[in-house]
């Protein structure tokens, strides 16, 4: 029942990241458009729901338990965010696929060692992002450890896992290049 808890937590994180990701896309503004992504992050955290690269950065050490966990997480965060994008591509918002689909193009036409590099870049910025919201003294601290991490990230074009997740499933079919970037990226981060 615990793992059933902990997949329905992670599914929703995946909702949330997908809603970001398609805020992300819906402008031309790329600070606008960054600002918009944290949306899943702030929720994500308030509500201390499971996120796949919020838990990742305390694996060592950890309890094999905690692994499932992770992995569990992981899971869910897919199941999540490929929802979301199996819906959008139902709606009118076909420009939003269409970044999606841009932005992946460029993603598979890059190395393997960029995508890592980029990858774990990203995930010092989100543990960064998660440990300081949970240590922060006070609110305003806690919104500052959310955003600026993830505006960061956006901004600079770090890969996210979970993002790409939604990113893939946004642009359309799977394919296994693309499950190996992601596998690669989840390493990375």
């Amino acid at each position: 029942m615990l793992f059933l808890r902990q997949l329905v937590s992670a599914w929703l994180s995946g909702i949330l990241v997908g809603i970001g990701g398609t805020a992300l896309f819906s402008t031309d503004q790329p600070f606008i458009g960054s600002f918009l992504f944290t949306f899943g992050l702030f929720f994500i955290l308030m509500y201390r729901l499971h996120l796949y690269t919020g838990k990742v950065g305390y694996l060592l050490g950890s309890k094999r338990a905690f692994m499932l966990e992770v992995l569990v997480t992981w899971v869910g965060n897919w199941l999540g965010t490929f929802a979301v994008a199996r819906l959008i591509r139902l709606t009118r918002l076909t420009g939003v696929v269409a970044r999606a689909q841009e932005l992946v193009g460029v993603k598979m036409a890059d190395s393997a060692c960029s995508l890592l590099v980029l990858a774990f870049f990203c995930g010092m910025l989100m543990y960064l992002a998660v440990h300081t919201y949970r240590v922060a003294p006070n609110a305003a601290m806690q919104v500052l450890a959310i955003f600026l991490p993830v505006l960061v990230f956006a901004g600079i074009g770090f890969e996210h896992c979970i993002a790409n997740m939604y990113f893939f499933s946004l642009a359309g079919a799977w394919t296994a290049k693309k499950w190996a970037y992601l596998l690669l990226i989840t390493l990375g981060n």
